[in-house]
């Protein structure tokens, strides 16, 4: 590689980004944002946008990323530089909901690809940078020479980069990407779109407006094959794996790669599932055994990635796996917790899994990105804080005819995603911008940031003239929890009394007040739970034993607007939980409606068959609803991981003179749980 030895002219300083690329990016990054039809885009040959000297080797960029944002004295130095910049206005800060005293701590991942992305020409300095600077374990134990010697060259290097940015171009730009709402373009150098063939996978029927219907797809066919399709790189992360199936594809693929002298597989589930899980362990060995680099992922909070990326460097061949369920038989296997046997006929209805989806498309700088991200956690081993601020980054698909706006998705990686709340920073702001109806599938949802949103959406639609539309699909047990933001849109709370737990209307909600009697009635007969089919049932079979069976609805999706403004939140591991920030979690926001009338059928699907909304379960529950002392192991981590944040508030049970605090009120609850827990037997 060429060195150059003095600093760059001003001239060859400046961003080689065209002013006409930059309007044009900048005027689409709006953040609003399977399939079971095969795809029909081709790749285009043009460009969707004007070719710039910029670069797209982002598997080097975010090389940059690894070696110098995780330097303290580096994040110091670009907060020291960029401090203006880097601050939210208070008009952005009123919009986004921030407390009063939110401050930016640091550069994000996001904006500093930014800054390589138009900047290529100063890469030769970077390396000359880490190549100069010595080592930091050295300089803490080194004599006072070299600490100087050190201090020197840190102080040369810093003097360099000031005349640098003192560009106004780059100090002026980085502030429209200080708000999550504008995201970092991954561009391509020669125009042409980021990603190609989104395709949305359910292992649920669809449900179109015609009237036709598609059957259920293997979720964990989806995977062997995603698998098997990797020429050269192969990196999964997720929080749960008892799947022999998939660990033995897993095992080939390894053992192909090995072979021909490429990196093995690298696989990561999370550390206190393969502790707590017989079934996890004998996965992790049997991998571990066929030489997999396998990693027992200890995350600050959950390691609930359910991700995949191959090939990243492999040009034109990248490719991402997003999915809602984990790799388990009770999310992803077509008969979800069914042992053996002969099931009776009329039993049949419930051998399913919980209701997940996968979604995969082809991209060379997303793979590249989930890669660095991947990195992070499973080599580099990072926990929580120890992570730099995320951003959120964006691609942009190819030109569809007919469609005026560019299809793009948004991706964010917590924790830290965003400016550190990805409920803030990116699903509250896709609800901000959406006009029209709202739907939600969902397992968790607990978030009042995200409660907040969509209060508001509820009055600027009034204000407008349209009707409050909210409808969802929930996971039944959760949506009842006193947390449950469904349970708080219905206008109910859980009251606490000598008789018992009990559900109350609460006559105080501001669900109830804002609306009329008529209104609020039909916004909480939109609110509904999990079909009949789902849930905890006894099997018969035909020599008349019995099992039992548990599935739910699993998905975290969010449909937002109607028609070519129809927002996406699907492939994505985040439930709509505050504790999710601290998690190492995926969100994926997706405009394209080459996936949307795919994930409308799956809605349809499930609120056609549903028969009962969250008003009606808690009045046929007059007497709290008790845990049966089965739940499973993602459910009990969840309802821990929210102690988190419960403690932290206090709230007051409508009908009764106690006052608890949430943390209080959710020990009392595991307790009666872990009381009566039993294992819950799955094959």
């Amino acid at each position: 590689m060429t060195k150059h030895p003095k600093l760059l002219s001003a001239k060859l300083l400046n961003f080689r980004l065209s002013l006409a690329s930059i309007l044009f990016v900048v005027s689409t990054l709006p953040l609003i944002a399977n399939s079971q039809v095969p795809p029909t885009q081709n790749t285009p040959s043009t460009p969707i946008y004007t070719p710039s000297a910029i670069s797209d080797d982002y598997t080097r960029m975010f090389e940059y990323s690894l070696k110098l944002l995780l330097l303290p004295e580096v994040r110091e130095f670009f907060m020291d530089i960029f401090k203006k910049e880097l601050q939210i206005s208070p008009e952005l800060r009123s919009t986004m909901k921030m407390p009063e005293d939110f401050k930016v701590k640091e550069m994000s991942e996001s904006q500093f690809i930014f800054l390589l992305q138009q900047n290529p020409s100063l890469w030769n300095y970077l390396d000359q940078y880490l190549e100069e600077l010595p080592h930091l374990k050295i300089r803490k134990n080194a004599n006072a020479k070299t600490r100087e010697a050190y201090e020197a060259v840190k102080e040369k290097w810093r003097a360099r980069f000031r005349l640098w940015i003192a560009d106004q171009g780059v100090l002026g730009r980085f502030k429209v990407y200080n708000n999550p709402a504008r995201t970092m373009p991954l561009l391509q150098a020669d125009g042409k779109a980021g990603y190609f063939e989104p395709t949305v996978y359910f292992n649920h029927p669809l449900k179109y407006p015609d009237g036709r219907t598609t059957e259920a797809v293997n979720l964990k066919q989806v995977w062997i094959d995603f698998i098997r399709g990797a020429k050269q790189q192969l990196a999964i992360n997720v929080f749960d794996f008892d799947l022999p199936e998939v660990a033995e594809e897993i095992i080939k693929k390894n053992s192909e790669f090995l072979k021909n002298k490429l990196p093995a597989v690298r696989v990561g589930i999370d550390a206190s599932v393969i502790k707590d899980k017989t079934e996890v362990k004998k996965i992790y060995q049997l991998l571990k055994t066929a030489g997999v680099n396998i990693f027992k992922v200890n995350a600050t909070g959950l390691n609930h990635h359910k991700i995949a990326t191959r090939d990243w460097q492999l040009k034109s061949n990248g490719m991402v796996l997003l999915s809602s369920g984990n790799l388990t038989f009770s999310c992803i296997d077509p008969l979800g917790d069914y042992i053996s046997g002969k099931v009776i006929a009329e039993d049949q209805k419930y051998l399913l899994p919980n209701a997940n989806h996968i979604i995969t498309m082809r991209s060379d700088s997303f793979s590249q990105l989930v890669n660095y991200q991947l990195t992070k956690i499973l080599d580099l081993k990072l926990r929580g804080s120890e992570n730099p601020l995320g951003g959120a980054f964006k691609v942009f698909g190819e030109s569809l005819g007919g469609v005026k706006e560019l299809p793009f998705m948004i991706a964010g990686f917590s924790p830290k995603g965003g400016l550190g709340d990805i409920n803030r920073d990116i699903i509250a702001q896709v609800i901000a911008k959406t006009q029209g109806r709202i739907r939600m599938i969902q397992f968790a949802f607990s978030s009042k940031s995200i409660e907040d949103a969509l209060f508001e959406h509820s009055r600027k639609e009034k204000v407008a003239g349209r009707e409050y539309i909210f409808e969802s699909v929930s996971h039944t047990a959760f949506s009842l929890e006193y947390w449950s933001r469904f349970l708080i849109m219905s206008g109910y709370d859980v009251v606490d009394t000598a008789d018992g737990k009990h559900y109350v209307l609460n006559a105080d909600s501001r669900w109830n007040k804002e609306f009329t009697t008529d209104e609020a009635n039909n916004n909480r007969a939109r609110m509904l739970v999990a079909p009949n089919n789902y849930g905890q049932h006894l099997v018969r079979l035909d020599d008349g034993s019995t099992f039992e069976v548990r599935s739910k609805i699993h998905h975290k999706i969010m449909i937002c607007g109607e028609g070519e403004n129809t927002t996406l939140i699907i492939g994505t591991s985040y439930n709509f939980t505050e504790s999710a920030n601290t998690n190492n979690e995926h969100i994926l926001v997706i405009k394209d409606p080459r996936v949307v009338p795919q994930v409308l059928a799956a809605f349809e699907n499930l609120r056609s068959q549903a028969s009962s909304s969250v008003e009606v379960i808690t009045r046929k529950r007059n007497v709290y609803l008790k845990s049966d002392g089965k739940m499973d192991m993602e459910e009990r981590r969840a309802t821990e991981e929210l102690k988190r944040t419960i403690e932290k508030n206090k709230r007051k049970l409508v009908g009764s003179n106690i006052l608890l605090s949430g943390f209080e009120f959710c020990s009392k609850q595991l307790k009666e749980l872990l009381k009566s827990t039993t294992s819950h037997k799955k094959r």
